[in-house]
């Protein structure tokens, strides 16, 4: 495969990884949300005698929407994980591209 044919899928990837990002983030704000709402609505009914006691009861009703967030973050963060992956392989595609260009033109007699 040549530079220009693979810096042209890894822009490709690229863009779909900030698609990805973007709807991570996304789903990630709004199951957050849903969480806090539903936690403090079953806080303020919750009739513990004790924090803790409060906390479990909680839990108890409303540990799913904790989980959707907490999988929702780990997706977010898998997200820029591939983000970052796409852009680092971009980078040293870039750094082999003008490597190559520097030895083309040693061997050139240093002429462009």
């Amino acid at each position: 495969m040549n530079n220009q044919t693979e810096g042209q899928r890894l822009s490709e990837a690229i863009d779909a990884a900030l698609r990805n990002l973007s709807a991570s983030a996304y789903d990630c704000a709004r199951t957050d949300h849903e969480y806090r709402k539903a936690h403090a609505e079953e806080y303020l009914q919750a009739e513990g005698k004790t924090v803790a006691d409060r906390e479990a009861e909680v839990y108890k009703k409303i540990g799913k929407l904790r989980l959707e967030r907490e999988l929702a973050e780990a997706k977010k963060l898998i997200a820029i994980e591939s983000l970052r992956s796409h852009r680092q392989q971009m980078s040293y595609l870039q750094t082999l591209t003008n490597l190559n260009k520097a030895e083309a033109q040693l061997a050139n007699g240093g002429r462009a």
